[in-house]
């Protein structure tokens, strides 16, 4: 396959892939459609040249050592300056199983298929322009003594005492406490509405599920 000039769309593709004789043949293919293209052989190398410099699409490997292209993707989508880049899956792994960790991506090619149609199907989406991503809000942050307050709070609601604990992820240490409220009727509206008073300021997110 090989586009006309009129056509051909032109743009900095970035190829992360950890198959040198794969990477190879995308950078030669793509390079004959008229994009510029960077290479990189570890998800590391290939995030921080994304980082370094602005490109209009990813094609990643998914199976990767080290950093996979799923933490690519999502590490790429939580910043600002890279969260609208296209990208593109081109793996061995199951379609479903990558979308059930990684649903934002733009497009999915598999090893298996002809690689004439990646070149297509890159043409094809380079000519669809970007739709603008929000950076999603990052996740509360909560100190040693908002943890211990808001145990106190639960612990004195289902009626024991305000034992300490240990240094920890928030709501994975107040579990115990949590799943006891629900056992004896509480809400997961009502054991967060306890969280909040005892931390004082109401959670970013509703985050006890409601069991």
């Amino acid at each position: 396959m090989s586009s006309t000039p009129e056509t051909a769309p032109h743009g900095r593709i970035l190829v992360v892939e950890d198959d040198g004789d794969i990477l190879e043949v995308l950078k030669l293919m793509l390079e004959d459609e008229g994009y510029q293209i960077v290479t990189a052989e570890a998800g590391q190398d290939g995030l921080d040249a994304a980082f370094a410099k602005p490109f209009d699409m990813i094609v990643t490997d998914v199976s990767m050592p080290g950093m996979s292209g799923i933490e690519i993707g999502q590490a790429l989508r939580a910043n600002e300056s890279t969260a609208d880049i296209r990208i593109v899956f081109h793996t061995a792994v199951d379609k479903q199983w990558v979308e059930e960790r990684f649903p934002d991506y733009d497009l999915f090619v598999a090893k298996a298929d002809d690689t004439d149609r990646l070149v297509e199907e890159v043409a094809k989406l380079l000519l669809v322009p970007r739709a603008p991503r929000r950076v999603p809000a990052a996740e509360p942050t909560y100190s040693a003594e908002d943890i211990l307050r808001a145990q106190r709070a639960l612990r004195s609601a289902i009626g024991l005492g305000a034992e300490a604990f240990p240094e920890p992820a928030f709501l994975g240490k107040l579990g115990g406490e949590i799943d006891q409220l629900r056992k004896i009727g509480k809400s997961g509206a009502e054991i967060e509405a306890l969280i909040s008073g005892a931390i004082g300021r109401p959670l970013s997110t509703a985050v006890v599920a409601p069991g």
